[in-house]
């Protein structure tokens, strides 16, 4: 359980700091009217806060950690699945899927 914290935070870091920097970095130029070549390296800081951002949101989506501990990632897809369609159970068949 350790190991999925120390992943998890290992992730969470660069995640907040991009996030507040995509946000901070434009703001702060716009409220301090930067230009030149000031505002070229804000905007520059601001595509790599959003690169670090993207990429480590990608970093929550990979099941490694949760596989090693014995969960079912099939079952969990099929009940997210399940769950935006309505239906109460994904392996129940309907009338209509019975054929």
């Amino acid at each position: 359980m350790q190991l999925d914290n120390a992943l998890y935070a290992g992730v969470q870091i660069p995640h907040n700091f991009g996030a507040a920097a995509a946000v901070a970095l434009p703001l702060a130029a716009l409220h301090f009217e930067v230009t030149g070549p000031t505002l070229r390296r804000i905007y520059w800081l601001a595509l790599f806060a959003w690169l670090v951002q993207s990429a480590s949101g990608v970093g929550f989506g990979i099941r490694a950690p949760t596989a090693a501990h014995g969960a079912n990632p099939q079952r969990e897809n099929a009940l997210i699945a399940a769950g935006m369609c309505g239906r109460a159970d994904p392996f129940e068949r309907s009338s209509r899927d019975a054929g």
